[in-house]
C-alpha cells in the first residue's frame, strides 16, 4: 500500500527535530539532498526520500537522546555492562534468565547498582539468572564452575576432596549428586 506522501520539499518544512534550509544538491543516486538545520542546534544533509518517510528525522540527536533516557542515564556504568553481557550470552542460548530482567530498569531494581571489584553470579549454576537465584560476589571466581553458598568451593577443589576427577564433579554436580557427597565427607 502506497502512503500519500508530499511531492515537493520547501524550504521551512519539518520533518521530525529537522527543518529544510535549502536544497545542496542531488544524491549519487538522483535524490534531491537538502541542508536541514536540527532543533539541537547542528546542520545534518537529508535526501527527500529519508525525510518524507521519517527515517531522517534529527541531526542523530534524537537517537542519543531516546537512548540515555531509556537507560536512566546508566549506559556508560559497570552495571549496564554486565546487564548488556548477560542478556547476550541468554540470546544466544547458553543461559536463561528472568524475562523482566530484558528491561535494564527491571534489572537495577532487582540486583542495584554493582559494587566496586564484584560480578554477578548464581547462587546455583543449574538454575537460570533470577533475584533469588543472583547475587553480586567479590573475587575471581566466575572462571571457574562454582559449588554454590553451601560449600564455598569450586567443582576443582571438590574433586581434590573427594579424590576424584575434576570432570566427574562436574558430572555429580550437574546431576544434583556433588553436595550430598561433600556432606557425607564432612566438608560443610
Amino acid at each position: 500500500m502506497k502512503r500519500n506522501l508530499p511531492q515537493a520539499i520547501f524550504q521551512g518544512d519539518q520533518f521530525g527535530r529537522l527543518t529544510v534550509i535549502r536544497k545542496v544538491g542531488r544524491t549519487p543516486g538522483g535524490a534531491s539532498l537538502w541542508l536541514c538545520q536540527c532543533s539541537c542546534g547542528n546542520r545534518t544533509r537529508a535526501n527527500t526520500g529519508n525525510l518524507r518517510a521519517g527515517r531522517h528525522r534529527s541531526c542523530g540527536c534524537l537517537g542519543r537522546d531516546t537512548h540515555s533516557r531509556s537507560q536512566n542515564g546508566c549506559s556508560n556504568t559497570p552495571t549496564y555492562k554486565v546487564w548488556q553481557s548477560l542478556l547476550t550470552r541468554c540470546s544466544r542460548g547458553y543461559m536463561k534468565m528472568d524475562p523482566r530482567w530484558k528491561t535494564f530498569k527491571l534489572f537495577l531494581t532487582d540486583m542495584g547498582f554493582r559494587p566496586k571489584g564484584c560480578y554477578l553470579t548464581r547462587r546455583d549454576q543449574r538454575w537460570p539468572w533470577t533475584k533469588s537465584n543472583s547475587c553480586w560476589r567479590f573475587g575471581f571466581r566466575q572462571c571457574r564452575s562454582y559449588i554454590g553458598d553451601e560449600v564455598g568451593m569450586t567443582t576443582r577443589e571438590a574433586a581434590k576432596v573427594l579424590g576424584i576427577s575434576s570432570e566427574r564433579a562436574r558430572q555429580l554436580y550437574h546431576a544434583g549428586r556433588l553436595l550430598n557427597r561433600l556432606v557425607v565427607r564432612g566438608v560443610q
